[in-house]
């Protein structure tokens, strides 16, 4: 899908329409979620080229409802207390001229 001169990649059909709705403006944007609208306040300025951000509470909440009741007792038991601080992750890169630039942002509670 071409929306105002972005390509949109999606994996599934729904994804993609879901992606014309925020683009219409009938869809809730990911810039209106706090967490992504205070990170990209941090990211590299210039010519941003890259911009990938990850909801690691949403990533974590999704894995943890397909466990099985003894692989969610596991993980609560050995990893929650480890995973549980993360909250988003976001990497961004630029270039000017010859300089190619990265930041990768990791926000912990």
């Amino acid at each position: 899908l071409i929306l105002d001169d972005h390509l949109i990649i999606a994996t599934t059909p729904d994804d993609l329409e879901l992606a014309a709705s925020i683009g219409e403006g009938k869809a809730d944007s990911l810039a209106d979620e706090p967490e992504y609208s205070r990170l990209l306040k941090k990211e590299v300025s210039g010519s941003r080229q890259a911009l990938l951000y990850v909801n690691l509470q949403e990533l974590r909440n999704a894995i943890i409802a397909a466990f099985d009741s003894d692989t969610r007792r596991e993980y609560q038991e050995e990893a929650e207390s480890f995973v549980e601080p993360f909250r988003a992750l976001m990497l961004s890169g630029d270039t000017k001229g010859d300089i190619s630039r990265a930041l990768l942002i990791v926000t912990i509670e």
